[in-house]
């Protein structure tokens, strides 16, 4: 993801509303309820260099506890919305 882990957390809890996460270093842990959860582990904040523009970015690994797939699905959507930047 294009982000550093400041600009990360900006929209996050936006992002999850209206579930609950708890965060130990690099490892978000979401409470979806009785619709599973999932463990958000943010990689090491890198930057990627074009010309002289530099953009920030890191790895982004989500696993998913108990979630069925209709519900994964439907809560990655809203959650991509969130982190969605303009583009062509």
């Amino acid at each position: 993801m294009g982000f550093t882990h400041r600009e990360f957390f900006r929209p996050f809890a936006a992002a999850i509303a209206p579930y609950t996460s708890q965060t130990n270093g690099n490892v978000i842990t979401v409470d979806c309820g009785s619709n599973g959860g999932l463990s958000i582990t943010l990689g090491e904040e890198q930057v990627r260099a074009i010309a002289l523009m530099r953009i920030p970015y890191m790895d982004v690994t989500f696993e998913y506890i108990n979630m069925s797939a209709g519900f994964r699905n439907d809560f990655m959507q809203r959650f991509d919305m969130y982190y969605q930047r303009g583009g062509g």
